[in-house]
């Protein structure tokens, strides 16, 4: 896997798990803006139905940690491997407790559109649209 390029071609969505339709809102407008498709889940129950209909065209998963129903790490761990394993951001609110031995990246919110870019190069995927990188 190279640093920079997408886990797959075809695979051009990311599953958003987050209850605030602000905040989900706007993870939306900044995938957008990436090229990524993007659909959103409300909550751990929700992400279970839409991660088993769209796994092969997952690029990656957003995922809030505190979730309705089953948490976002809970919602995580159940997940099959999939090769090309699908990489996963937290998200959580500043003050909120988090476990450190966490073995993916956490965003803590309020997080700017330069940060979830940053995060998803990090995890070696590219923005699909080039316009992305100098937002």
């Amino acid at each position: 896997m190279c640093p920079g390029h997408p886990f797959h071609p075809l695979r051009q969505s990311v599953l958003v798990v987050e209850p605030e339709p602000v905040v989900h809102e706007f993870i939306k407008t900044v995938l957008d803006r990436a090229g990524y498709d993007v659909i959103v889940a409300r909550d751990g129950l929700q992400a279970v139905d839409l991660f088993y209909r769209h796994a092969l065209e997952l690029a990656a998963l957003v995922v809030e940690i505190f979730l309705r129903h089953l948490s976002g790490p809970e919602f995580v761990s159940n997940l099959p491997a999939l090769t090309p394993r699908i990489p996963v951001i937290f998200t959580s609110c500043e003050g909120e407790p988090h476990r450190q031995d966490r073995v993916a990246p956490l965003l803590l919110k309020p997080f700017r559109a330069a940060d979830l870019y940053r995060e998803l190069r990090g995890l070696g995927l590219s923005m699909p649209s080039q316009s992305a990188e100098t937002l």
